[in-house]
């Protein structure tokens, strides 16, 4: 079974007596892949004792890490906050799940959270069914290209959780077996791939990451000491291009038979050779991103939901308490041990800390508190970004995204016609705060899009009858607009309520 993490086999450290001695530094404190496993979503245990943190190179360091915080985070908002409150304490990004991760549910989420399933039947119905099914490929496609930054500066490196810039000591040849192993397990991630994220791969280029990835490569060359590979400026351009007729220029992709000895002719040197400087081009193509800026940065972040007092006070109750929630995470952020350790451990790695504060006018909380599972009132929340229309429906159809009985309005009393439920969702305050570049606050009203089935059927029918860049940014920004703020297989968290 494939392991979360790098091989954590001893590596040899440069310049040590006797020419070099084995030694305790693995890859793993610098590069690592994310586990599998570490989304998880449960409820805070009140007698729960910390973990002890294990080594940051073994695949539980982060889950244990980001369970004992959350963990603490979610008790220390119960205290602060009066009244009535949903609480989450989570975290997101790359120590969670990789990007390629998240490419995986995401076509998958999208269609559940917007009921693409029963417009596309009908597009179906009204357009050829290949070009329906052509165009949404091409719109999963530009989609996970985005998210996975093909052809930007970053591509590959997203795949990986990068903590610090491998030392020289112990990039050298006797350590070979070390990058290997990791190019390997980044190659395994392939297993997991679907057919058009792998496409998206296949079809790659470096982009801008062209000219750092040429220079981490010359360097990597000359640390493991591989001479005579005919790699002069001119032939990094051949080099790269036959890995790209051969479609396996992207470091995840298997390396066929034809492409080895491609290589091996164009560099004159025995297939193994070849084999090594791939992997070699393949490692600088992910590692070349060696400044502090642009390491993987940790955030933790919370939700806290609460009823609206009468009155108008509802926006002032909403700074209220998300000044409360900012300062609480401040205040574990500088205090916790385990982060102490962290930052200790990994200096350049940034520390950060959002917020999202929902108030809910008294009604439409006791909805949402009825909801029954923290996924339901997690679906609750992401319905209400997308608009009024759909969650209506969703609350209708017992909290559930997809239409499985006929449709009844099961939870609406009687007491208030939808209209004014309707109106009470406009009342809906729901905003972000965080830390931004430079370390400035930043702060942001998360708004409703707005959005009906009809109007997402509108948009879909415009982008299959012209299938253009433009059409396909809009339902990109569309579906990244409501995912970017989804809580549901993104996330490791803990959440509590009181």
């Amino acid at each position: 079974m494939m392991k979360g993490l790098i091989d954590t086999a001893e590596a040899t450290v440069a310049g040590s007596e006797n020419g070099g001695s084995k030694a305790s530094v693995n890859l793993a404190h610098y590069l690592q892949i994310p586990r599998r496993s570490c989304l998880a979503l449960s409820e805070v245990e009140s007698s729960r004792e910390f973990r002890p943190l294990p080594d940051p190179a073994d695949e539980d360091y982060f889950p244990v890490l980001i369970d004992n915080v959350n963990h603490e985070l979610v008790k220390q908002l119960a205290q602060n906050i009066t009244g009535n409150a949903f609480l989450l304490a989570y975290a997101r990004g790359s120590m969670v799940n990789s990007r390629l991760q998240v490419a995986q549910s995401y076509w998958r989420r999208s269609v559940e959270c917007f009921g693409l399933d029963a417009i596309i039947e009908k597009l179906e119905a009204e357009y050829d069914a290949e070009k329906v099914k052509d165009t949404f490929w091409q719109i999963r496609k530009h989609i996970n290209a985005k998210l996975l930054r093909d052809r930007n500066r970053m591509g590959p490196a997203k795949l990986a959780i990068r903590l610090r810039k491998p030392e020289a000591e112990i990039l050298i040849p006797e350590n070979y077996h070390v990058i290997e192993n990791f190019i390997n397990d980044i190659m395994a991630l392939d297993r997991d791939c679907d057919d058009c994220t792998r496409e998206i791969f296949q079809e790659t280029a470096l982009g801008d990451a062209r000219q750092e990835t040429d220079e981490e490569f010359g360097y990597l060359l000359e640390q493991f000491q591989i001479s005579g590979t005919g790699l002069p400026e001119e032939n990094i351009s051949r080099f790269i291009e036959v890995l790209s007729n051969n479609r396996c220029l992207h470091p995840m992709l298997p390396i066929p038979e034809t492409a080895l000895q491609q290589i091996a002719a164009l560099l004159n040197v025995d297939t193994e050779i070849a084999r090594q400087v791939i992997y070699l081009f393949r490692f600088a193509w992910i590692c070349r991103l060696n400044k502090a800026k642009s390491f993987s940065d940790f955030t933790f972040k919370s939700l806290v939901v609460v009823p609206q007092p009468e009155g108008d006070g509802a926006e002032q109750q909403t700074e209220t308490v998300l000044q409360i929630v900012f300062d609480t995470l401040g205040g574990v952020m500088d205090t916790h041990p385990d982060l102490q350790f962290f930052t200790e451990s990994f200096p350049d790695v940034p520390v950060k800390i959002a917020v999202n504060v929902m108030t809910l006018p008294a009604p439409l909380y006791a909805v949402f508190a009825n909801a029954g599972s923290v996924e339901a009132r997690l679906n609750f929340i992401t319905q209400y970004q997308i608009g009024w229309e759909y969650l209506k429906k969703f609350i209708a159809n017992g909290f559930r995204l997809r239409n499985e009985n006929p449709f009844k309005n099961i939870l609406f009393s009687d007491e208030l016609p939808v209209q004014d439920w309707e109106q009470l969702f406009g009342n809906v305050a729901y905003l972000k705060l965080k830390i931004g570049k430079g370390g400035k606050l930043k702060d942001d009203a998360i708004s409703s899009l707005k959005m009906t089935a009809e109007s997402v059927e509108k948009l879909l029918k415009s982008t299959i009858e012209d299938t253009t860049e433009e059409n396909l940014e809009k339902c990109t920004w569309l579906f990244n607009e409501t995912a970017k703020d989804d809580f549901i297989d993104t996330i490791r968290g803990i959440w509590g309520g009181k």
